[in-house]
């Protein structure tokens, strides 16, 4: 499922793709050998398509679990670019200085880095993901000594030295923020994804919740590192065997959630009144009833006196065991429930559930896009239909201050309620889909 999802993801990255096939790449540099394409179903584990992909050179009497020398893991960065049609002749030159010495987790981060730079493919995959970096503290460096933190001996001089700003990470971080190139490896290595897992080129542990840069690199997680490396870029996922069986699992798997969803919207609700207050079974309190036909000045305590807007429900004194039900098959856009601790909220009559979306249409619809552009390859580009906005909508549903000093509208012609010029920020959001 999660490679069905991401092949989906490579497509979208991958506009200026031609179709799959076995396709052979060529290295630039002197004496780069073609490299082409595996045939035959890819193995299941990122360590085994190591060797499938021939980054990996198989040895019998290798040790996954141990150590990963500096030169065994430039070797296997060296067929990645091969591979990818990089630059090897650069690669090979700056890496020639490569010794037998083990390497830390943090060093390889930094070859990655480096490694792709020399592919063209440095960018992260969906943005910068600091949610998963782990940071490394005083005490840890205290701990391992200052030769891990001034351990990567092919780039502690000259032109390509690791404390030099990186342009190609830095680019991507905050206005003004600049990283070297041992700041920047790590944000890489946690934000460049493998199209084909969704991991990171890096394992991120939960328990500690760092990327482990402090501990040794095993050559498992090295040639794994590798490999997400090249199938980060959309044209290996394009080249990717199409695998049936997870195709076949892709497609029960969205068929149960179809029936599963189907289900959800067929249940009927059964809230009923009861002098003990049980969530989800029953209220104590007072009922009260929304639907779009609805009268806003009516009591709102009963079906035939239902109010019609959100806006009167969010302005009701509700009270712990109350409880609210909307019309089944009435929908409410641009609005947002303000729920209240106690308060029950479900549905009453026949038919769909009730809906309440925040957008102010439904952007799903065929008839709203229409078709711009198709090239010779397959391409599209697709529009969507614009529509006059009313002014009182699009102040309450598009315009949202972005500054605790930011002035509430009064009208749509933007004045303060003292009838001064409200001089607030606003931030425009809009509806975006491609297709």
């Amino acid at each position: 499922m999660k490679r069905q999802i991401s092949l989906l993801l490579a497509a979208w990255l991958a506009l200026s793709l031609t179709a799959c096939g076995q396709q052979p790449v060529a290295a630039t540099g002197d004496g780069a050998e073609a490299w082409t394409f595996p045939t035959g179903p890819a193995p299941e584990t990122e360590y085994e398509r190591a060797f499938w992909y021939g980054f990996a050179a198989e040895d019998e009497g290798r040790d996954k679990g141990t150590v990963i020398t500096e030169e065994e893991m430039v070797g296997l960065l060296t067929r990645v670019i091969a591979a990818s049609g990089g630059d090897v002749e650069g690669w090979s030159e700056m890496t020639a200085g490569a010794s037998e010495e083990e390497i830390y987790r943090d060093y390889g981060a930094m070859l990655l880095l480096y490694a792709a730079e020399r592919m063209g493919a440095t960018d992260f995959t969906d943005g910068f993901a600091p949610y998963l970096m782990g940071g490394r503290t005083d005490e840890d460096w205290e701990a391992f000594g200052t030769d891990i933190r001034g351990g990567y001996p092919l780039f502690e001089e000259g032109p390509d030295r690791w404390d030099r700003v990186c342009t190609s990470i830095s680019s991507q971080m905050g206005e003004g923020e600049t990283l070297n190139y041992l700041n920047a490896s790590q944000n890489y290595a946690i934000s460049r994804l493998s199209l084909i897992t969704g991991a990171p080129l890096l394992d991120f542990s939960y328990e500690s919740f760092t990327m482990e840069l402090t501990q040794p690199l095993t050559y498992e997680a090295g040639a794994v590192a590798a490999v997400r490396l090249f199938e980060s870029i959309p044209e290996t996922v394009a080249q990717f065997p199409e695998d049936g069986t997870v195709n076949a699992r892709a497609e029960e798997l969205f068929r149960e959630g179809r029936a599963r969803l189907d289900a959800i919207l067929a249940a009927e609700t059964d809230i009923v009144k009861s002098d003990t207050f049980v969530p989800g079974e029953t209220y104590t309190g007072t009922a009260y009833y929304i639907a779009n036909d609805g009268d806003d000045s009516a009591a709102g305590t009963s079906p035939d006196a239902a109010w019609a807007t959100i806006d009167r429900l969010n302005e009701a004194d509700l009270n712990y065991g109350d409880a609210v039900f909307f019309r089944r098959g009435d929908v409410w856009r641009a609005v947002q429930v303000e729920s209240r601790p106690g308060v029950t909220y479900s549905a009453y009559g026949e038919g769909e559930k009730p809906g309440l979306y925040g957008s102010v249409e439904n952007g799903g619809g065929a008839e709203k896009w229409s078709l711009w552009y198709e090239g010779e390859d397959g391409r599209k580009i697709w529009v969507y239909y614009s529509r006059p906005i009313p002014a009182a909508e699009f102040t309450k549903a598009f315009l949202k201050p972005c500054a605790p000093h930011a002035q509430p509208w009064s009208d749509p012609d933007g004045k303060r309620e003292d009838g001064k010029k409200a001089l607030g920020l606003w931030r425009n959001v809009s509806r975006t889909r491609t297709g």
